[in-house]
């Protein structure tokens, strides 16, 4: 049975998309504030994840894949943690055309905090690029640099999730979570990185991935 969500939670969201036989997913962290009214649930907040980067998304990958959806789950409780939740609002196709480019190119981007160090930033490689995105030079396009900083700006708002019958609400605040010290920071800028980067796990050699949404 879902667990109502409590303020102080971190919830980890973990976002999919497939490319045939590929998927990828990305990580991140937001912190639960504000709950008033009635319960709110893991699910509810993977609705308003979904909601506002299914565009994004779309947005940056090849028509060849799929962005799929969102998993969520509370993870600063004690073990066993509790299921995982998903969205697939907005689910469907990428909008870059002409092909992608190998499957372990990614775009790249820096999270920031107030922290110095690597203890402060964290990375995120965005899948599944369209060959469209591939500047001459091998670098992305300031087209799809863009894209990837309007991804990034929406993943990092604060986001208002309202429960289904709209009795309870909360605030969902992007992280950094420090899993070892069951800390976090919070996010407070992105930077886009002007190069392709690479994920191997996603490549086409090798065994294959299914994203479980």
């Amino acid at each position: 049975m879902p667990v109502p969500l409590a303020n102080a939670n971190i919830i980890e969201a973990r976002f999919f998309c497939q490319d045939v036989e590929q998927a990828s997913v990305n990580v991140l962290h937001y912190r639960i504030d504000n709950v008033a009214g009635g319960d709110v649930f893991a699910s509810d907040v993977a609705l308003a994840l979904g909601t506002g980067l299914a565009v994004p998304y779309k947005n940056i990958i090849a028509v060849q894949a799929t962005y799929r959806g969102v998993e969520c789950r509370v993870v600063n409780v004690p073990k066993p943690l509790p299921a995982a939740y998903g969205s697939a609002f907005g689910a469907g196709p990428g909008l870059g055309t002409g092909g992608v480019l190998p499957r372990q190119t990614s775009g790249i981007i820096t999270l920031r905090t107030e922290l110095g160090g690597p203890f402060g930033r964290g990375r995120i490689y965005l899948p599944f690029p369209p060959v469209v995105a591939n500047d001459p030079a091998g670098v992305p396009t300031v087209g799809h640099q863009n894209l990837m900083t309007a991804w990034g700006q929406a993943a990092i708002k604060v986001y208002t999730v309202n429960n289904v019958g709209n009795t309870g609400a909360c605030t969902a605040t992007p992280v950094l979570y420090h899993r070892d010290l069951k800390t976090y920071s919070q996010i407070t800028n992105i930077v886009v990185r002007p190069v392709w980067a690479t994920q191997k796990r996603r490549g086409s050699y090798g065994r294959g991935n299914l994203s479980p949404i």
